[in-house]
């Protein structure tokens, strides 16, 4: 203990200075560690994947898709990801596909994420999505991107559009009847 103001111990104040302390070494954590791998993270989720030979061509002579869609349910999150086009495997880090003009093959690969208490319930639900492959014809100049919509509880539908909004891949499909707001699923309205 320390002894000051006439004698009286003050064990609080080195308890003090041992959090604080504490604070510190947080502190120094959180600017040493914490921040260069979120600007790691940031840098590395904007990369755009070349897939095709030869040197990098100018915008006007290829065609761009983006690599995944989402979509945000009650308990969880769906996101919707090219894992190969025309057979090769597209680089997990890509957010954007680099591809020459003329007719693509896309394979798409799901996950889902969602908090932990929530995991039995979405292991009920089974979210899902259809078709798993893509076709789409590219014309160099333009963008692509994936696109999806629930169709059914857990059951989602994905197609490709161009940056016209166009459907170049796949079918769109009408979006399943959200409640309104205020009103639950299962409410009974008068007069029905």
């Amino acid at each position: 203990m320390v002894e000051v103001n006439g004698g009286k111990p003050i064990m609080a104040t080195r308890c003090t200075m041992k959090i604080a302390a504490g604070k510190t070494a947080r502190g120094e954590l959180f600017f040493n560690l914490l921040i260069p791998a979120m600007a790691l993270l940031v840098l590395t989720s904007c990369t755009t994947m070349q897939a095709y030979p030869g040197p990098k061509l100018p915008r006007e002579q290829i065609a761009v898709i983006e690599r995944r869609a989402h979509y945000f349910a009650l308990i969880y999150g769906l996101t919707i990801y090219v894992g190969t086009i025309d057979g090769a495997v597209v680089d997990a880090t890509a957010s954007e596909i680099e591809i020459l003009p003329g007719l693509h093959e896309l394979t798409l690969i799901g996950q889902a994420t969602h908090p932990l208490w929530a995991t039995p319930l979405v292991l009920l639900m089974k979210p899902k999505f259809a078709p798993n492959e893509l076709a789409f014809r590219a014309e160099a100049g333009r963008n692509y991107k994936l696109v999806t919509v629930e169709v059914e509880t857990a059951a989602y539908a994905v197609w490709i559009e161009n940056d016209a909004g166009e459907v170049v891949g796949g079918e769109r499909r009408e979006a399943m009847p959200r409640p309104k707001q205020g009103e639950h699923a299962g409410d009974i309205r008068p007069g029905e």
